[in-house]
């Protein structure tokens, strides 16, 4: 997905990794072509805004990730033996719900140290005292218009309010900001997202 100055455009890998993952989903629940069609039509317009979700959620649910992986094990399981074991559609919902409520209640119950919890409790970062308090001024990469080029996300130094474009894009301008200035501190102002890292520690801050 690439997003240069508030245009979004989906590339084919784009497009095709989600056919990967959305279409053997919907064939775990049911083989009606309408269905089917309509479903993938839905995820492909929702699929940024779930991104999002779930990617603040992983950070959250230490075992979200795991019943991820189980679900895609139910979907595979039952695509195999489809022509063995009918499982009825209600009943594959079920189980879905069932895996994402045992995920989310065992990560509540146990919620351990996250990534984030660990390296704060840790002390690893020694540059939280150059964070300041800063807005986003713009939501351009100013370095990459000027060269005409597109920018994945965006990062804000922490330092001195900088902004530029994320490792994902060509040109790394944020990393390079750090690179030339020595300020230690960037944080996504992406939608949804909050976390920070910093370059000298090689950690995320909360």
């Amino acid at each position: 997905m690439v997003e240069p100055r508030h245009i979004s455009f989906c590339t084919p890998a784009f497009i095709a990794l989600i056919r990967q993952f959305s279409i053997p989903a919907v064939f775990a629940v049911t083989r009606d072509p309408f269905l089917v069609y309509t479903s993938n039509v839905f995820a492909l317009l929702g699929l940024r805004s779930l991104y999002f979700v779930l990617a603040g959620a992983i950070r959250d649910l230490r075992f979200l990730r795991t019943g991820l992986g189980i679900l895609l094990l139910f979907v595979a399981a039952k695509m195999l033996l489809a022509d063995v074991i009918e499982i009825p559609p209600l009943v594959s919902l079920a189980v879905v719900a069932g895996i994402f409520a045992v995920a989310i209640v065992a990560s509540r119950l146990f919620p351990g140290a996250t990534p984030v919890a660990a390296a704060a409790a840790k002390g690893a970062c020694t540059h939280r005292d150059q964070i300041r308090k800063f807005k986003p001024g713009t939501n351009k990469c100013a370095e990459c218009v000027r060269s005409g080029d597109r920018w994945v996300e965006l990062r804000m130094c922490l330092s001195c309010g900088n902004v530029a474009c994320c490792d994902s894009s060509d040109n790394r301008h944020a990393t390079k900001h750090f690179e030339a200035t020595g300020h230690p501190i960037m944080r996504s102002i992406e939608p949804g997202e909050k976390w920070k890292w910093c370059y000298v520690d090689r950690v995320m801050l909360d």
